[in-house]
C-alpha cells in the first residue's frame, strides 16, 4: 500500500472538513449553508435518537431544499445513516476528499506533510474477513475436508477432526469420539438426581408409645441394660399440639393496588427546547404553538382545546372571547347570538386564524 503525503493546499480542505453536496457521479456541487448546517444536525440528531427516518423542508412548498435523513442497514443490527437535501447527497468534507483520493490513487495512507501518519483510504465495495474471522485458527465446517465424512449435524466438524478442538463452540462435534452425545454448550451433563424411595420400602419408625401398644421391646437406652425376663417401659409425655392462632389461620390480605402511571407531560411551546430553533424561511416563530417539527407539535395541537371567539356577522372583526352562555346559546337552531342591534357569531380561533391567513395575500 503507497503513502501519498497531503500538499498544504489539501492539508487546509482536511482540517477545514466543510460539508457539500454531490451528484450522482460523486462529483462536488457546492458547499452548505451555516442554514443548511443547523437543520441537518438537529434532524440528525433526532434521527439517531428514535432510530427512524426524518424529512424537515428549509422553505414550506419548495422540494428542491427538503432535507431527507435515512438508514440503511449494512450489518444485522447495525445502520449507516445517509442524508440528502433537495435528492442530493451530502458527504463530510473528509469523505469526499477520500473517495477522491481513492478514485486517482486507489487504496493507500494518508499523510502529513511531516510523514506523520492520517488514515487509511480503502475500497468500501471490498469484502474483507471480521476480526472474528481473521482469528479463526480452524477453516469453516463447510470448507474443512471432514465435511464429506458425514458428519451427523451440519455446520459442525466431525467428532476425529484434527480441527474440532480448535473450532470456535458453535462449530464443534456434539458427539465425541466415543459416541457419547454432548449437550450444546459442551459441558459434562450434571448427575440426575435419584427419586425419593417409595415409603412403602422404608421401615417405620416407631415411638415408644406404639411400641408399648403393640407389645414391641423397644431399645434400652445407652448404658442401662434392661431386666431379663420383663419389659422395660419408658414414660412419654403426650406431645399437646396448640391451635394455630386466629393470626396465622386468617388469609393473606391483598397486596396493595399498583399505582397508576404518571401521565406523560407535554411541554408548552414556552418551555419546549423548540423555542430556540430557527424557523423555516417565511414564517415567524409563534410562542402559542410548537416548531413545525418538534416531536410535541401533534400531540400539543390534539389536546389544546380551541378557544371560542365571538365575531360580528356584519363586519367580520373579532370582539372578545364567548362566555359559556354565549356559547350554548349559539349551538342552538339560529348558530348566531342577538346583543342589541348586532348580530354574533361563536367561531373557533382556529378558523378565525385560518381566515385571516388566506385573506392576507389578497389583502396585499
Amino acid at each position: 500500500m503507497k503513502n501519498i503525503r497531503l500538499s498544504p493546499t489539501d492539508a487546509r480542505i482536511w482540517r477545514s472538513n466543510t460539508s457539500v453536496l454531490v451528484d450522482k457521479t460523486g462529483e462536488k456541487l457546492r458547499d452548505i449553508t451555516l442554514a443548511e448546517t443547523k437543520m441537518v444536525s438537529e434532524l440528525q440528531k433526532r434521527a439517531r435518537h428514535t432510530r427512524q427516518p426524518m424529512m424537515a423542508n428549509m422553505v414550506d412548498g419548495d422540494p428542491s431544499t427538503a432535507i431527507v435523513v435515512s438508514f440503511t442497514e449494512i450489518a444485522p443490527r447495525t445502520l449507516t445513516m445517509k442524508t440528502t437535501i433537495g435528492g442530493f447527497e451530502l458527504l463530510d468534507g473528509r469523505e469526499h476528499f477520500k473517495r477522491q483520493v481513492l478514485k486517482i490513487h486507489g487504496e493507500c495512507q494518508l499523510r502529513k506533510h511531516t510523514g506523520q501518519f492520517m488514515c487509511t483510504v480503502r475500497d468500501p465495495n471490498y469484502q474483507r474477513p471480521t476480526v472474528k474471522d481473521s482469528m479463526r485458527s480452524a477453516p469453516k465446517p463447510e470448507h474443512c475436508q471432514c465435511a464429506k465424512w458425514g458428519a451427523p449435524h451440519a455446520g459442525r466438524h466431525h467428532s476425529i477432526c484434527e480441527w474440532n478442538a480448535g473450532a470456535p463452540d458453535d462449530e464443534k462435534a456434539l458427539v465425541n469420539h466415543t459416541g457419547e452425545m454432548l449437550h450444546e454448550n459442551h459441558r459434562t451433563p450434571a448427575a440426575i438426581p435419584s427419586e425419593k424411595p417409595s415409603i412403602l420400602k422404608t421401615p417405620a419408625r416407631l415411638n415408644a408409645a406404639t411400641a408399648m401398644a403393640s407389645n414391641i421391646r423397644p431399645v434400652a437406652p445407652l448404658g442401662m441394660p434392661a431386666s431379663s425376663g420383663s419389659v422395660l417401659t419408658v414414660p412419654v409425655q403426650p406431645v399437646v399440639r396448640e391451635a394455630p392462632s386466629i393470626i396465622d389461620r386468617a388469609p393473606a390480605s391483598p397486596p396493595p393496588p399498583a399505582a397508576p402511571a404518571a401521565p406523560m407531560k407535554v411541554p408548552s411551546p414556552a418551555e419546549c427546547v423548540c423555542s430556540q430553533w430557527e424557523w423555516p424561511q417565511g414564517r415567524t416563530a409563534d410562542a402559542s404553538v410548537h416548531h413545525p417539527i418538534c416531536q410535541w407539535k401533534e400531540i400539543w395541537d390534539s389536546s389544546r382545546v380551541p378557544r371560542m371567539l365571538l365575531v360580528n356577522l356584519t363586519t367580520g372583526g373579532v370582539e372578545r372571547q364567548a362566555t359559556m352562555a354565549e356559547i350554548t346559546e349559539a349551538s342552538g337552531t339560529t348558530g348566531y347570538i342577538t346583543i342589541g342591534d348586532t348580530q354574533y357569531g361563536v367561531v373557533p380561533e382556529g378558523d378565525v386564524n385560518n381566515r385571516e391567513q388566506r385573506q392576507a395575500p389578497a389583502a396585499e
